[in-house]
């Protein structure tokens, strides 16, 4: 088992910019370190993470990729 601790960091405009930049990043590190990311940390922002309605909360596409 590989434990990494390693952080990155994107200067974004906007919020939108976050799942362009995680799908650039994604395959740099998993080449890099031949792992796989496992888990990625977030504080469940709209950019993650829709509204709720009558279902409960709707997953963005950000949400659906790290399904």
């Amino acid at each position: 088992m590989i434990f990494l601790r390693y952080g990155w960091i994107y200067l974004l405009h906007e919020k939108i910019e976050s799942l362009d930049s995680f799908k650039e990043l994604k395959p740099t590190i998993e080449l890099k370190f031949n792992v796989k990311i496992k888990i990625v940390k977030s504080d469940r922002g709209d950019e993650f993470y829709w509204r709720y309605d009558e279902i409960g909360r709707n997953f963005g596409p950000f949400a659906r990729i790290l399904q």
